[in-house]
């Protein structure tokens, strides 16, 4: 957590404080490639370590599930006050334009910092409770620990599922494009939405921890998955065929009640890794924790090959510096400015988000 987030913390501000502006096309890839790069060792290691702690801080399975609705919530105020800040800060930064980078050079720094004094915070204060005597030294090989997380079933499933489900989150730009480019709503109108929005979150992290108690957690997880394909696809008509001014509120209405049973996860994911890895020290008598991590890697190389996914399909609908020029814009996205793109752009996005929640649902 602290070898790891230090720079962590260190390239999310040089990343955002590069110089773009004076860069040809080229270095602007090389430089954005190489902070990736960075991210992925260093943020990779800090996340895992963070997501870690909630498997061992109880042996008690509902207790995990009631912590991690609490973390969830804990972890959802910031971008739930990021929502309301970042519209306002941009109305006086940018003069509201949320896609130029002034407003992430000094919106991103203060975050940052606040962030990394927390992640201290819980350095400080957390204690791991794990079923094995302290006297315990662990005696699995490192290849043997890595086949016997290779053979864990539910391992690969909850990850099969997050890696063919990647298309999900394609909707997710929805209402700060229809913000920025079909003027749908004031700055203030925008801010509540965000607000509105983000609240959404809160009402799912604190039902699961009952629904989990009352239904399990099997049922809970496919019957919120399938709520999600009905919300999401409910987004597409409205976007199609009712005005802007309207349709952004309509639009939100679909999103909060996404948002609502899209929570769940916040709290069943860590609960049902925190099973995982208990049924794995169950069936080799070994806390390998960390070998997890390791197999997970071949999730980098997925991650890697579907994240051109979306930006190809950008490009096909003609979202590319070369389309803006021609109708005179300067920003490739500017063209979601035309009414036709924008609807032909979400129409196909929200399919997207669509098949990509089918997809995540069936493993499970």
């Amino acid at each position: 957590l602290l070898i790891m987030g230090v720079p962590s913390i260190l390239l999310a501000i040089g990343f955002v404080w590069m110089p773009y502006e004076s860069m040809s096309m080229s270095m602007r890839m090389l430089t954005v490639l190489l902070f990736n790069i960075g991210f992925q060792f260093f943020f990779s290691f800090f996340y895992d370590s963070y997501e870690n702690l909630i498997y061992v801080l109880s042996p008690n399975t509902q207790e995990r599930t009631d912590v991690s609705a609490i973390k969830a919530v804990i972890y959802s105020i910031a971008p739930s006050i990021t929502g309301i800040v970042m519209p306002l800060a941009a109305k006086f930064l940018t003069n509201g334009d949320m896609t130029n980078m002034k407003l992430y050079r000094f919106a991103y720094p203060p975050m940052l910092i606040i962030g990394i004094l927390l992640v201290i915070l819980v350095y400080a204060n957390t204690q791991e409770k794990i079923i094995q005597a302290k006297t315990h030294v662990v005696q699995i090989k490192f290849m043997d620990a890595l086949r016997a997380v290779a053979k864990n079933k539910y391992f690969w499933i909850i990850s099969l599922a997050g890696w063919i489900g990647f298309l999900e989150a394609s909707y997710g730009t929805i209402l700060q494009w229809l913000y920025q480019y079909q003027h749908a709503c004031t700055e203030g109108q925008f801010a509540l939405i965000q607000t509105i929005n983000g609240n959404a979150a809160l009402w799912g992290m604190l039902m699961a921890p009952w629904a989990i108690r009352r239904f399990g957690k099997k049922r809970v997880l496919l019957v919120t998955n399938f709520l999600n394909v009905i919300f999401i696809a409910s987004i597409y008509p409205i976007v199609v065929n009712v005005d802007p001014r309207m349709c952004i509120w309509l639009v939100l209405i679909c999103l909060f009640s996404n948002g609502v049973v899209g929570a769940f996860a916040h709290v069943l994911n860590p609960s049902i890794q925190g099973d995982i890895r208990d049924y794995q020290q169950y069936v080799t008598g070994e806390r390998i924790d960390g070998m997890f991590s390791t197999v997970g890697l071949i999730g980098q190389v997925i991650t890697l090959a579907t994240s051109g996914v979306l930006p190809a399909v950008y490009e096909a609908l003609g979202i590319t510096t070369e389309n803006a020029a021609s109708m005179g814009y300067t920003n490739a996205y500017d063209v979601l400015y035309n009414r036709n793109i924008f609807e032909d752009t979400f129409a196909l996005l929200v399919g997207l988000s669509v098949f990509g929640a089918i997809m995540n649902v069936i493993p499970y």
